[in-house]
């Protein structure tokens, strides 16, 4: 039996970009770097016609952009130009009132034929991957309005392809291996990848060197503070005292401030002790007012929670606070309290 293709919403994209950019666009997804190479296409069309400063407009939430500012912008015209773009950033879809929903939609509505409209999500502010999300009203009539697309973090194949290409541009060889490695290594982080591939190529010309030699992966492609904290409240959440601890370690080696440490392992077991309680009692979206958690976080500390008793959350919690305690008052080694903290939490 034949099965049908995945959608490539990505390529989709790009081949609308190409033959009719302008219209409204939703992007979402936790692949930052295709996000923003797509955006800089849309850009690009605004750039060539050689008038970008005066039809180029961006308006961020987090700096007290209005959904009026959205419809001031909509209802412009371009400057000596045929087409302009406006940008929107920090827009929470899931918090709009009522009347903003309304006002947000009617806008969309009125975007001109001249016009390249873009709602750009971080990770950390839209998920559209749950049935909720999909079903809410504002977000149907957008993605009935608007192109929406979802970049979703791409696969070791096209990434080992991607990757392989770079390295070829530049002139260096790399084996496949050493790219999967990588690939590995930078969490299939599109943004990771580039960046540490640059590394390893001007290391290469630095030393004339046409080959990665094999021992240079480990030494010059290293996990990100951010992201060894995500993997550690990870492996906590999941008891996996060995993983929890190895990362610890290496948060250590960043020279990551033990208080921060500490922050996050008492966030997690908060969170951990309020999804557990809600199971079956709240729905997601009380349980992200609760705890600050995004629906995709949520799910994986429902999937942990079932690895706790009540009373061993209780005991940790109690723990951590005890251990802050210490960290201000006693002059033990902060990161010695910390690994006491973790060996008696798992």
């Amino acid at each position: 039996m034949a099965y049908p293709a995945k959608r490539d919403e990505v390529k989709e994209l790009r081949d609308k970009i190409k033959l009719h950019p302008t219209g409204a666009y939703l992007f979402w997804g936790e692949e930052e770097y295709l996000k923003r190479y797509c955006l800089d296409e849309l850009r690009a069309v605004i750039k060539n016609e050689g008038m970008e400063d005066f039809n180029r407009t961006v308006i961020d939430f987090d700096r007290e952009g209005t959904i009026k500012d959205i419809e001031d912008a909509v209802d412009s015209l371009p400057v000596m130009a045929e087409h302009k773009i406006i940008e929107v950033w920090g827009l929470d879809l899931t918090s709009l009132k009522k009347e903003d929903e309304k006002r947000l939609t009617d806008a969309v509505k009125n975007v001109a034929k001249d016009t390249i409209f873009v709602i750009f999500e971080r990770l950390d502010e839209l998920d559209l991957s749950t049935k909720k999300s999909k079903e809410r009203k504002l977000i149907k009539d957008l993605s009935a309005l608007m192109t929406v697309t979802e970049f979703s973090r791409q696969s070791e194949m096209k990434l080992l392809s991607w990757t392989d290409r770079i390295f070829k541009t530049a002139e260096v060889r790399i084996s496949d291996l050493n790219i999967s490695k990588m690939i590995k290594l930078c969490d299939f982080s599109m943004t990771r990848l580039k960046s540490d591939s640059e590394k390893l190529i001007a290391y290469c010309k630095r030393n004339a060197l046409d080959t990665v030699p094999n021992e240079i992966i480990d030494l010059l492609v290293k996990p990100t503070a951010e992201n060894e904290a995500f993997e550690f409240t990870d492996a906590l959440i999941r008891r996996n005292k060995k993983e929890a601890c190895t990362i610890l370690e290496n948060l250590k080696g960043q020279n990551v401030e033990a208080v921060i440490i500490l922050s996050i392992i008492q966030k997690a077991l908060n969170a951990l002790s309020v999804v557990k309680s809600a199971r079956g009692k709240l729905s997601d979206a009380d349980i992200s007012a609760v705890t600050g958690l995004f629906p995709w976080q949520i799910r994986n500390y429902l999937s942990a929670s079932s690895n706790w008793t009540n009373d061993e959350l209780s005991h940790s919690v109690r723990l951590a606070f005890l251990c802050d305690g210490d960290l201000k008052s006693t002059g033990v080694a902060p990161y010695v309290l910390l690994e006491r903290l973790v060996v008696s939490i798992l």
